[in-house]
């Protein structure tokens, strides 16, 4: 009996170590997409043709919203749907020229 509590103590162990590898990467992909919109919002606004700033800032306005999205599917527990949102996000920002 002693064999089989310490047995099962060290699989339950290894389980909890082992799960933290699987976790999912929402919150990192998010701070990754808000330092890339930080980055790409002073570039967008130096842009010297109306069209392209007006298109760089509406790039940048729906990045922001996807990282809303992201964080709100995060809390909801929709971690693939908010790693997607926080990807798009992430390469929006990254567009803005």
């Amino acid at each position: 009996m002693k064999m089989l509590t310490i047995g099962l103590v060290g699989l339950v162990s290894a389980g909890l170590a082992v799960g933290n590898a699987f976790a999912f990467s929402c919150p990192s992909l998010v701070k990754a997409a808000n330092e890339a919109i930080a980055k790409a919002e002073p570039m967008a606004m130096k842009a010297t043709d109306e069209k392209q700033k007006a298109r760089n800032m509406g790039m940048i306005e729906a990045a922001k919203d996807l990282t809303k999205q992201a964080e709100a599917s995060h809390a909801a527990g929709k971690h693939g749907l908010s790693e997607a949102q926080a990807k798009a996000a992430k390469y929006l920002a990254e567009q803005a020229k």
